[in-house]
């Protein structure tokens, strides 16, 4: 019997086969998180700079307010600009996910009027973003939206 208690060298063995999968959990899960973190403030960035493009007339709004998927945008708005969802669009080409943009500057084929409200939304289905959710704890069904409201200058 003390044979035994003394015969250590499976220990290690034993030791990493319990610590392993924690481990391998915590280390896609810190992945899963940075990848959504990035996403989101992407996102965010995203509508940000098409919001700024239409407050300082750089650009006006093709959607007026109507959540479009970005393989749907034409390009050019009511006036021959660019779209500001032209310009979201092509800011997240190089994520993956199919995202829809919408941006409402309250004049519909016309720039907005100085002092008025400037909102971008960019959205994507969690799936595109989520890689694995064995716990169902990101609900991937669900979808991913920024917002981003300017006044016009």
């Amino acid at each position: 019997m003390t044979r035994f208690r003394k015969d250590t060298s499976g220990a290690a063995f034993v030791e990493m086969s319990l610590v392993f999968p924690i481990l391998l959990l915590l280390t896609f899960g810190g992945v899963q998180f940075g990848l959504i973190f990035y996403a989101l403030s992407a996102m965010e960035n995203t509508a940000r700079v098409a919001a700024r493009a239409i407050s300082v007339g750089e650009a006006d709004d093709e959607s007026n307010g109507t959540l479009t998927m970005c393989g749907s945008i034409s390009g050019s708005s009511a006036n021959g600009n660019k779209s500001a969802e032209q310009i979201a669009c092509d800011m997240l080409a190089s994520l993956p996910g199919d995202y829809s943009v919408s941006a409402s500057d309250g004049q519909a084929g016309a720039f907005a009027d100085s002092g008025e409200d400037i909102s971008v939304t960019v959205s994507v289905n969690r799936s595109a973003i989520v890689l694995a959710d064995p716990f169902g704890l990101l609900q991937s069904s669900g979808v991913f939206a920024k917002t981003v409201t300017l006044r016009k200058e």
